[in-house]
């Protein structure tokens, strides 16, 4: 049978592991942070600092650890509450996280963009899980359905 929780909780953890591989090995050209992506210095950080150093030695780690909160709260949220509607506040959530990533792409934040493709696959994850609700399982005989769907675990 299929799982939604374990759904929600593989993408929180892809999420989270994309999240720490992209601080430790994105440079500062890489994100277009400051002027390093027009003018190849960076003068938004302490002395010393270079593009091509990695987003977690210029920032350090709590700056990272939040964005990382940030993005993978609404995936355990939604895998916590294994609901639909759940799912789509989700599709909400990623839709407003990858919006101030957007609007702030000079900043630490533009990491934030990386919730446009969570945002996708959200979307895609709430249209599967609102049909799965409303019209049902496939292979799921009708009158399955209608004697399973108040004992149903995909809420």
């Amino acid at each position: 049978m299929f799982s939604f929780r374990r759904l929600w909780w593989l993408i929180a953890a892809a999420s989270a592991a994309l999240t720490f591989w992209s601080s430790a090995s994105e440079t500062l050209s890489d994100g277009g942070l400051g002027a390093c992506s027009k003018t190849g210095s960076f003068s938004d950080a302490r002395p010393g600092v270079q593009c091509t150093d990695s987003i977690h030695q210029v920032y350090g780690v709590w700056p990272l650890v939040w964005v990382g909160l940030v993005v993978v709260a609404p995936l355990v949220v939604a895998a916590v509450a294994t609901k639909w509607w759940v799912s789509w506040m989700t599709v909400v959530a990623f839709a407003a996280i990858s919006f101030y990533g957007l609007a702030h792409i000079t900043q630490i934040e533009w990491m934030f963009a990386s919730a446009i493709p969570l945002a996708l696959i959200s979307l895609f994850v709430a249209v599967t899980h609102t049909a799965v609700r409303f019209i049902g399982r496939p292979g799921q005989a009708k009158d399955e359905q209608s004697e399973g769907s108040q004992t149903s675990n995909l809420h």
